[in-house]
């Protein structure tokens, strides 16, 4: 039994001869787990087993329409922490609450695809920075859960966002005094 140290090395010596599993245990949050290795250690010989751990990536697709299902082109997403992040260092912050991690477009056909996106250990939330013109903006906000291993190893999230239109009335006003000046 062994920990790493800062470099992520950990080293067993004098081992007797023979095969060993070589299990990892206490990974750190946000990356993949791996699977077990067998390594057999033979007489008067060095032998390596590397581990390579991936953050766990997040998929994420949006949905942008009018009330009538229309796609919208041009709405503007963000992605925000939701939460501090946790930094390397125990009791440090990588990333501050509501700290803005990227910006994202609706295409033509109003779609966000946010593919393969390897975030840090935490929460984080979408929200529509601006809405195409003619539309309203929505306050509403949506969550991604980036802190437990998911099935697969991987996280997808789909959401439809759906925009009011914004309508400007005008009302003919009539000028009573000016038409009675006019009669008098």
């Amino acid at each position: 039994k062994g920990k790493t140290n800062a470099s992520g090395d950990l080293r067993f010596q004098r081992l007797p001869i023979g095969k060993y599993r070589v299990v990892e245990t206490g990974l750190q949050p946000g990356y993949q787990t791996v699977e077990d290795a067998i390594v057999e250690v033979k007489e008067s010989a060095e032998t390596e087993v590397t581990f390579e751990n991936y953050r766990i990536p997040v998929y994420v697709t949006i949905n942008k329409t009018d009330m009538k299902g229309k796609p919208l082109a041009g709405a503007k997403f963000g992605l925000y922490t939701k939460e501090n992040i946790p930094g390397a260092m125990p009791g440090s912050v990588a990333l501050s609450a509501n700290t803005l991690i990227a910006e994202f477009t609706s295409d033509d056909n109003g779609i966000v695809h946010i593919a393969n996106m390897l975030l840090p250990y935490g929460e984080y939330v979408i929200k529509e920075i601006s809405a195409p013109n003619g539309y309203l903006k929505t306050d509403e906000t949506w969550t991604i859960d980036a802190t437990d291993n998911a099935v697969n190893n991987n996280y997808s999230y789909q959401f439809t966002v759906v925009n009011n239109n914004y309508e400007l009335t005008v009302e003919k006003l009539k000028m009573y005094a000016l038409e009675q000046k006019k009669k008098g």
